[in-house]
């Protein structure tokens, strides 16, 4: 499953590791840009953190918070392809300790974790979701904001075209564009002061 061209960890002890990445193009890795500046920007916050990487496909964002210091990283996915990808990817780095693959939907993984539970949330759903309207995956970015640590943060991958969704009950303070994708940053009303 690995690819000549596969994404490579940015930073931290994994950096320049190419991931595993499953066949097709079901799914999507953040680009390289994109994930650098992600990174730059919320870097100094991962330590010991706790993070979910919801729709992880090849779990480039996963993966890399675990390298620049993440406690503990799930990475949610319900492609079984994708799956084995992330668990090749973990096994081969050697850091089952940190990161978790959990092979469910998106939705009901919301609807089950704990309030609060996390320190970084990176939501990179697949943009025919995002253009259709998908019910389900409404149902996943309304039950979100409770998942937010009351100082933590939930950035939402978007392409340009489309209006970034509303979270309700958090606050959007900033906003990067990349070619074709945006990366819109969420906080907790508390946190933002």
């Amino acid at each position: 499953m690995m690819k000549e061209h596969a994404p490579r960890i940015l930073g931290g002890f994994l950096k320049g590791r190419a991931l595993s990445v499953p066949r097709g193009r079901a799914t999507r890795p953040l680009r390289v840009l994109a994930r650098r500046s992600l990174f730059d920007i919320l870097g100094p916050l991962l330590d010991e953190a706790r993070v979910l990487d919801l729709f992880a496909g090849a779990g480039s964002v996963g993966l890399e918070a675990v390298s620049r210091g993440a406690g503990e990283v799930l990475l949610v996915e319900n492609g079984r392809e994708a799956i084995r990808a992330l668990r090749q990817s973990i096994d081969a780095f050697g850091i089952g300790e940190r990161a978790r693959v959990v092979g469910m939907a998106a939705h009901e993984f919301v609807d089950q974790a704990a309030a609060g539970a996390f320190d970084f949330i990176f939501v990179g759903p697949p943009y025919p979701l995002l253009r259709d309207g998908d019910e389900h995956l409404r149902a996943a970015l309304a039950g979100l904001p409770r998942l937010v640590a009351a100082a933590g943060w939930l950035v939402l991958e978007t392409p340009v075209e489309l209006p970034c969704p509303p979270l309700a009950g958090l606050d959007r303070v900033d906003e990067r564009t990349f070619g074709d994708t945006r990366l819109s940053f969420f906080t907790p009303p508390s946190a933002a002061d």
